[in-house]
């Protein structure tokens, strides 16, 4: 357009008019299967006549504005993504391609063997990944290299350590674009090392002594036990049991190293610490010998508790007669007087005296002898409290002094408070576990006040 003013003045103005519709142009686009929820690039230009472009995705019916955008595909199929120029006058030019979201790997694997009480230990994972043109890359949790599989085979990993271990796998669709990743975590390996406790029910006694080995097991693992193999330390044949518990007659006396033997699925073993069984010959007065076998001596004792050291014999071996008394505390041998029955009073410098009685057989004249261990119980109460002062509903642990355990029968606690005396069954629990308890006990005082606690012992008369 040129306008002229005057003879000699022009002006001039030029404007480019386009005619028809622009043409859209996708230059970029993705040229694979993609995965969902990832981010994709998409560019594309409108011809010089465009005015503006806009892309369209029939995923979510998003419009996004100019020709370079990122787009999200939150489901997955196959949709279309339009490429839309427009000039401006409003004529537009549209482009489509069709594009194919996939879900990516869904993970699932499984071992057979997630649970062991040996090692080495072999687990073997079956993989039932779903997805194509899968790339695996698993990690087995103990430090090992990290083991590539191409495809969906399965995976097989040897354990060499105990611990807990956890399994990830890692898995990549190379069919799509930057490929689709998932991984999944695995918990628990377990691979626990199993431990053996033996117990001695009694540890200790006389000729001829029965014991019940029990064998206390922590198996976290819960892998099975096949058996359980029995060392009884004295030269006899091996036991095997399917159950926890034992019983062996001790013949001889003296110290045996006993031990069991855990036999576990997987074919490893584990071995208790030793527990010492002690035999001895005498059986003391009570027939224990300090915890079990059979009475002997062939004479009875009589003691009382007003007067602990002064014990009286009695010769129950029929047809004959006592001839002397040795009574251990060297004191000169007894050979005159009255021999049976026959009182003796012991001195206080110990607690364990070895009697001998020496007999006349009235028929044959034969002499023989038997022995008997002779304990003097004499135990006092005393204890002391780990707190003197104190507020309501404290707790007070009150712990015994100097008592031999192996003597008391029962400990009773008076608490001074007006509340239930309580007895512990020392000889009970010896019977049962073959452990003597000290008699400490915890007591929490509820109300305010001066309390005057007592100890009462029952000893093994």
């Amino acid at each position: 357009l040129k306008v002229k003013l005057g003879n000699t003045c022009v002006s001039t103005y030029s404007r480019t008019i386009y005619i028809g519709k622009p043409t859209a142009t996708i230059t970029s686009f993705p040229a694979t299967d993609v995965c969902v929820n990832t981010p994709i690039n998409f560019i594309g230009i409108g011809s010089a006549n465009s005015y503006y472009e806009r892309w369209y995705f029939t995923d979510n019916n998003q419009t996004q504005y100019y020709g370079n955008v990122t787009h999200t595909f939150t489901s997955t199929g196959t949709f279309e993504a339009m490429l839309i120029s427009i000039n401006a006058v409003g004529c537009a030019d549209t482009v489509r391609k069709n594009i194919t979201v996939k879900s990516g790997p869904i993970i699932n694997f499984l071992p057979d063997l997630p649970n062991a009480a040996c090692i080495p230990h072999t687990v073997t994972f079956t993989n039932n990944t779903i997805g194509d043109d899968l790339k695996f890359a698993w990690n087995y949790g103990d430090d090992s290299p990290i083991d590539t599989i191409n495809g969906n085979g399965n995976a097989t990993h040897t354990y060499t350590t105990f611990g807990t271990f956890s399994v990830t796998v890692y898995a990549k669709d190379t069919s799509t674009l930057d490929g689709c990743f998932a991984y999944k975590t695995f918990n628990y390996i377990r691979i626990y090392q199993p431990s053996v406790t033996l117990a001695l029910v009694p540890p200790s006694g006389c000729l001829p002594l029965p014991v019940v080995l029990n064998a206390t097991v922590s198996n976290p693992s819960g892998t099975p036990i096949l058996n359980y193999t029995w060392n009884f330390g004295d030269g006899s044949p091996l036991s095997t049991t399917t159950v926890p518990t034992n019983t062996h007659t001790y013949g001889t006396d003296g110290s045996f190293p006993a031990t069991v033997t855990i036999n576990m699925q997987g074919g490893c073993n584990y071995t208790s610490l030793v527990k010492t069984v002690t035999v001895i010959a005498l059986c003391d007065d009570d027939g224990s010998g300090g915890g079990g076998g059979a009475g002997g001596g062939g004479f009875t004792i009589g003691k009382t508790c007003l007067d602990k050291y002064t014990i009286l014999f009695t010769d129950t071996i029929s047809n004959t007669t006592v001839t002397s008394w040795d009574f251990g505390d060297l004191s000169p041998i007894v050979t005159t007087g009255v021999l049976n029955p026959i009182s003796h009073l012991f001195p206080t410098t110990q607690k364990i005296y070895i009697v001998t009685v020496t007999r006349t057989d009235n028929t044959t004249g034969t002499t023989t002898t038997s022995q008997k261990r002779i304990k003097i119980i004499d135990e006092k109460a005393n204890f002391t409290p780990n707190l003197f002062d104190i507020c309501k509903d404290k707790n007070v642990l009150f712990n015994t002094i100097g008592i031999d355990s192996s003597l008391i029968k029962n400990y009773t606690w008076d608490y001074g408070d007006g509340t239930q005396r309580f007895t512990i069954n020392n000889a009970q629990y010896f019977s049962n576990y073959g452990v003597y308890l000290n008699g400490n006990i915890n007591h929490t005082y509820i109300t305010n006040g001066v309390f005057n606690v007592k100890l009462i012992l029952k000893m093994q008369v």
